[in-house]
């Protein structure tokens, strides 16, 4: 066969080859829109406030703090007073996190609305330990998730969903407690993990919480060096209304800002509104 007509040929093949998997992916991926939607009308029944947000490109990712990282996947959203919950559907209809609206200690999106696909982080407290949850929808859609769950959540955080960006997240930062005797030398304790995040500054065991401070609570932030130990890693040290609390870390200096920083933005008003519909580039947008 001439080599033209053989290569002719192999075109044809893998566009209709092309062709017929498109296709089929096609209808696969509206099979399990199908499937999710009527496994959703079910679980409506028990939860009628249940608001559903199926659009096409829905995408979420989450990250337990200083444990596993998933990958991001495409997903379903559901919002309720009961509950919020984030499905995946391939290769099957899998609900992947579950949580009360009250669990939820932040929300925010890193960058302004804009067109294309559009991100925002939520914090989740659970039992033991603490979730990121990011989610990604077209503008429009994100519009919709987010009034929806600032009618979900505590006042305060809807004020603190209007602050200022950037958006300060700190760590996961390897640190030791520290105590100073009375003539000036540093006893460290065992090493635990700090995570800075805008409302509250974590102190972990692995994944496990075990300590959560409200930045509001934190105030005379300083960095210094050990002067019984110069070359040791330096301490970060503030008071909370449970007294001084010191932590030596290596990034001492550069988490002391962050924290402070943080910290003072928790005190601050939210940002106003200039001109209804008019905005800054850093305001805030009335969703």
């Amino acid at each position: 066969m001439d080599a033209g007509i053989a290569l002719g040929w192999i075109i044809i093949i893998g566009f209709i080859g092309g062709i017929v998997y498109l296709t089929w992916r096609g209808m696969r991926h509206m099979r399990l829109r199908r499937e999710i939607q009527a496994y959703l009308e079910a679980q409506a029944h028990d939860d009628p406030g249940m608001i559903r947000f199926l659009e096409s490109g829905n995408r979420f990712r989450i990250e337990i703090i200083n444990g596993e990282k998933a990958e991001a996947a495409e997903g379903v959203f559901t919002l309720s007073e009961q509950h919020i919950s984030i499905y995946r559907f391939k290769p099957r209809i899998e609900e992947v996190i579950r949580f009360a609206p009250e669990q939820i200690r932040w929300f925010g999106r890193p960058e302004k609305y804009h067109s294309g696909k559009n991100e925002i982080w939520l914090h989740v407290e659970r039992k033991r330990d603490w979730v990121l949850v990011r989610l990604w929808m077209w503008e429009g859609t994100m519009h919709s998730f987010v009034r929806t769950l600032k009618g979900l959540v505590a006042p305060e955080l809807v004020t603190a969903y209007r602050r200022r960006r950037p958006y300060i997240h700190y760590g996961v930062v390897e640190a030791r407690p520290a105590e100073q005797d009375i003539h000036g030398a540093w006893a460290l304790g065992e090493a635990v993990n700090l995570y800075l995040m805008p409302r509250y500054l974590l102190v972990l065991q692995g994944v496990t919480l075990q300590r959560v401070m409200p930045l509001e609570d934190v105030q005379q932030i300083g960095a210094l060096r050990r002067l019984d130990a110069p070359q040791a890693d330096g301490l970060v040290r503030f008071r909370t209304p449970d007294g001084e609390t010191a932590y030596a870390m290596r990034p001492h200096e550069a988490f002391a800002q962050a924290l402070a920083e943080a910290a003072k933005r928790t005190l601050e008003a939210p940002l106003e509104q200039k001109q209804k519909g008019k905005y800054e580039d850093w305001e805030w947008e009335e969703d």
